[in-house]
């Protein structure tokens, strides 16, 4: 998943922090990116039962992607800046 990282685990529930890119067609036509925080919680057969999340998406120029096509070797398990 882009730029995801797991911020705490248990063996019932996760968090995590997110940046992703994403593309809205309309008239405009605009590059968005999506920042935000998830909470997965999971039973105990390991299948999610509550997922939470906020997510806040941040209107940005082309020059501003950050993820144009495949993700370089060299940048999986880097961290991510928020902002």
């Amino acid at each position: 998943m882009p730029g995801q990282r797991i911020e705490l685990c248990s063996d019932r529930a996760a968090g995590a922090r997110f940046r992703w890119p994403r593309w809205r067609r309309g008239a405009a036509g605009r590059w968005w990116r999506g920042y935000g925080n998830e909470l997965w919680e999971f039973d105990e057969r390991g299948l999610m039962r509550r997922r939470e999340a906020s997510i806040n998406d941040i209107a940005i120029s082309d020059a501003d992607k950050r993820i144009r096509g495949p993700r370089p070797a060299d940048d999986h398990g880097v961290d991510i800046p928020l902002r």
